[in-house]
């Protein structure tokens, strides 16, 4: 068994004990923020918060390595620095929120000091998604290309939908302003994601950006439940935020695996 599927295997294990010790609510404490009173006491526990802290901040790391002094493909070295100046800034916009709710007692709001992270590190992530295929001059085959314009249609009109249902029933503009910005962010991770995901679905090479392209559609899965109207507010131990620390992890997986591809192509 090859190192990568070990990590595999170790990714699973991390991502399991992360899920039951969420479903069992280990260490949680009855919290009521003060910033949301109405919503009454919540659960909530700090190792949570740091491990959905850590493991951006150790993919981020990780990438900008691998774009500074790693030994990979020339061509991919800017980009691989992008994503992790984007991915390292997702972390410090985190690290702020975790900051607000340990010591503030605050609840997230639409906007905030750690908004500006988050939106920057998304549209770097987006630019690399879309910049990675290109630098490796890699296409969606002619059966592939319907697969990927029916799966972006369709969530684009769910997401333009779930949009409208906000923009009717939120009462708050920055509210509403932030969900449609978070919105659109996340859906271009989605359409960059999906598309890695099926240009690097074969060969060797592109391996490392499957596995980042992985990440980006369980960020965006998490990011589209967690955020858009439909779904009503979830504690710190919700199962979905399982997928958020398997982001971070195969992105990180994907970061090292690069040196492995540039190994084999001299």
């Amino acid at each position: 068994m090859d190192k990568i599927r070990i990590s595999l295997l170790v990714i699973v294990a991390i991502c399991l004990i992360f899920l039951i010790l969420s479903i069992f609510e280990v260490g949680a404490v009855k919290i009521v923020w003060e910033n949301r009173v109405a919503d009454g006491q919540v659960s909530w526990a700090l190792w949570v918060e740091l491990a959905k802290v850590i493991t951006p901040l150790f993919a981020g790391l990780i990438l900008l390595y691998q774009g500074f002094v790693g030994n990979i493909l020339s061509t991919v070295r800017p980009t691989v620095k992008v994503i992790g100046f984007g991915v390292l800034s997702i972390a410090i916009g985190f690290a702020f929120e975790v900051y607000q709710r340990a010591f503030l007692k605050l609840d997230t709001v639409a906007f905030g000091a750690y908004t500006a992270f988050f939106v920057v590190g998304a549209v770097l992530v987006v630019w690399a998604l879309f910049d990675f295929p290109a630098r490796l001059e890699a296409r969606l085959k002619a059966t592939q290309r319907p697969w990927f314009f029916t799966a972006v249609g369709v969530t684009t009109i769910l997401t333009i939908a779930f949009m409208i249902r906000l923009s009717i029933k939120s009462p708050d503009p920055l509210s509403i302003i932030s969900q449609i910005l978070y919105a659109v962010l996340t859906l271009s991770i989605f359409i960059g994601a999906l598309r890695c995901t099926m240009v690097f679905a074969e060969g060797r090479i592109g391996r490392p950006f499957l596995f980042i392209a992985i990440g980006g559609l369980a960020i965006f899965t998490n990011v589209y439940y967690t955020w858009l109207p439909f779904t009503p507010r979830i504690n710190a131990f919700h199962p979905i935020h399982t997928l958020w620390v398997f982001c971070f992890l195969i992105t990180a997986l994907g970061a090292f695996d690069m040196t492995l591809s540039d190994s084999i192509n001299g």
